[in-house]
Order: structure tokens, then sequence, then C-alpha cells
């Protein structure tokens, strides 16, 4: 799937585009509310992570550090050197390109 489906498909799951809300109004959120947040929050994410792939430079990793900022779950994403013992692995996932 490309990333570009998944946002639309994200805007479908969250279609009043809850996830825009503070922390403060979305703790008065219903589950159902608080369900429909999650979905579109977890599609754009997996977005981001294809295009943040897709746009590597040779050589490169993606590298996706959890930072846990009092209840919420933040992240970050790095561009990191492809360690040695993953080199094998990329290139055959590459058709044998480096």
């Amino acid at each position: 799937m490309t990333p570009e489906y998944l946002y639309e498909l994200a805007d479908i799951a969250d279609p009043q585009q809850l996830w825009r809300k503070s922390g403060i109004d979305q703790q008065r959120f219903s589950p159902e509310q608080k369900r429909q947040v999650d979905m579109g929050v977890a599609l754009r994410r997996h977005a981001s992570d294809i295009d943040a792939v897709r746009n590597l430079p040779a050589g490169k990793s993606l590298l996706i550090t959890p930072l846990v900022v009092g209840r919420g779950l933040s992240r970050r994403q790095s561009a990191i050197d492809t360690p040695a013992i993953h080199k094998p692995r990329a290139a055959s996932n590459t058709g044998g390109k480096p």
C-alpha cells in the first residue's frame, strides 16, 4: 500500500480529525472516539514509516525510537548507516543492490 492510500484510509477512519484535538480534550472522548483516533494515528504512522523507508538514501536504514512522554507514546525516526549484520538481508530484499 502506498503512503497516500494509507493517509486516505486514516481520513476515513477518523473523518472528524479528532487526532488534532488536544490531549486534554481527548481524555473526554468516548471509547468509540478513542478507537477512531487510534485507528487514524496508527494508519498515519504506518504511512509515515513507509514514506521514510522509500526516501532513505542508499546504505541507510530507518531507526524508529519510541519515546514515552507522560502517558502518551511518541517516537522519532532517524536514518542511520545500515549495520553490517543487516547488509546481506538488505541486499536480498533489493535484488542484490546495496
